[in-house]
C-alpha cells in the first residue's frame, strides 16, 4: 500500500489553490467564528478541509451547514484519533499547491491568505505572519503577540531554524503560515503525541530553502482553559522532551553551527516539563521523572551555564531544580 507521504508528493496539485485544513473536536461554541472567518477571506482560491475527530457536541452539524452553503468546503468524519491524524487526513485530501491550517477555537483576519500568498515568490517555500494569544476575561491577562517581527524579514534554511530553536520570529505552531505543498512530501504527523507540532514544523523548515515573516498580525489564537494541551500532566507530555532532544541531536550532526541553539531549545523543554510537574496535583507519580530530568541538568550543568542563548533567568531556574533535589 503506497504511503500517505509518496500519496502527498505524486498527486497532481492545482496552481494557486490554498488547502485550509481545519481539524474539529467539539469546538462547537467556537466553531462558527472560525469557519466563518475562512469562507469568508479575500483570497477566494480555497479549498477547506475540515475533518471532525469524532465529535460528540454538534459540531459535525455545524461542519456540514457550511459544506452545504460553500461549495469550497469539504467535511471529513472519522472516529476520535486525535488531531495529528485528523491533520494527516487533511494532508492526505489536498489538493491545493499551498497549505494552511487553522484551529477550530482560532480565527483568521480576512486577509490573512492574501497577505500570506503575495510574499509567496518562486523562490520561497514558507511565509509566516504574527498571531495574538487571546485569553478569556475571566483570566484577566492581556493578550499576548507571537511571531512579529519589527519588520518583514527573510531567512534562508539555516537562519530559519536558528530562529526557530530560539522562538523568536519563528515558532513551533502550525498555524499563521502558509506552505508550499512540497514541503510535506515526506513529513507525516505522529500519532498520539502531544507537542507533534515540533517535529513536523522542524521538518518543514529543514525542506525549506528561503522563509519569510511579514510582521504583520493576522491570526486569533484563543486559550482554550479545557482543551487538551492545557490539561494536568501526564506521561505523554513527556513528548515535548523526547521530540525537543532528537531535534538536538540532528542540529548537533547536520547544522554543528547553530548547536547551541537547540541545545537551550532541549534544555528549555526539560526546564518546563520540571515546572509542569511541579505544578501537578499527582506530582507524586510523576517524581521519578522529576528526578531523572534532574539528572540530566545536573550532567549538563557546565554547558548550561556557557550557552549564551540560555537566559540568566532560565540558568537560575535551572540551578533552583538542581539544589531543590539536594534537600
Amino acid at each position: 500500500m503506497p504511503t500517505m507521504q509518496n500519496d502527498i508528493e505524486k498527486k497532481e496539485y492545482i496552481p494557486g489553490l490554498i488547502s485550509v485544513i481545519v481539524p474539529v473536536y467539539n469546538s462547537k461554541d467556537y466553531l462558527f467564528r472560525c469557519i466563518e472567518s475562512i469562507v469568508n477571506q479575500t483570497y477566494t482560491n480555497l479549498e477547506i478541509l475540515i475533518i471532525d475527530d469524532g465529535s460528540t457536541d454538534g459540531s459535525g452539524q455545524i461542519c456540514g451547514a457550511f459544506q452545504t452553503m460553500d461549495d469550497r468546503v469539504s467535511v471529513f468524519y472519522q472516529k476520535n484519533r486525535g488531531a495529528a491524524a485528523a491533520r494527516n487526513l487533511g494532508l492526505e485530501k489536498a489538493r491545493g499547491e499551498f497549505i494552511g491550517f487553522v484551529d477550530s477555537d482560532d480565527y483568521i483576519k480576512k486577509d490573512i491568505y492574501t497577505s500570506l500568498h503575495d510574499v509567496m515568490k518562486e523562490d520561497v517555500d514558507m511565509v509566516c505572519c504574527g498571531s495574538v494569544l487571546l485569553f478569556p476575561k475571566r483570566m484577566h491577562r492581556k493578550c499576548e503577540i507571537y511571531g512579529k517581527a519589527l519588520m518583514p524579514m527573510t531567512y534562508t534554511k539555516c537562519e530559519a531554524l536558528r530562529e526557530l530553536l530560539l522562538v523568536r520570529n519563528l515558532d513551533f505552531f502550525f498555524f499563521f503560515k502558509l506552505y508550499r505543498r512540497a514541503l510535506f512530501q515526506d513529513v507525516r504527523l505522529p500519532d498520539g503525541k502531544t507537542c507533534e507540532d515540533f517535529p513536523v514544523v522542524y521538518k518543514v523548515v529543514k525542506n525549506s530553502q528561503k522563509i519569510v515573516c511579514t510582521g504583520e498580525v493576522k491570526y486569533y489564537y484563543c486559550y482554550r482553559e479545557n482543551s487538551m494541551s492545557k490539561q494536568q500532566f501526564t506521561i505523554r507530555r513527556m513528548s515535548y522532551v523526547v521530540f525537543a532532544r532528537d531535534i538536538f541531536g540532528d542540529v548537533n550532526t547536520n547544522y554543528p553551527d547553530i548547536r547551541k541553539c537547540a541545545e537551550a531549545f532541549y534544555i528549555r523543554s526539560v526546564v518546563d516539563t520540571m515546572r509542569d510537574i511541579e505544578k501537578c496535583v499527582e506530582r507524586d507519580r510523576y517524581e521519578f521523572i522529576h528526578k531523572r530530568l534532574r539528572k540530566l541538568l545536573l550532567r549538563m550543568h557546565v554547558r548550561i551555564f556557557l550557552n549564551q542563548y540560555i537566559p540568566e533567568k532560565t540558568k537560575k531556574t535551572v540551578l533552583k531544580l538542581i539544589l531543590r533535589g539536594e534537600t
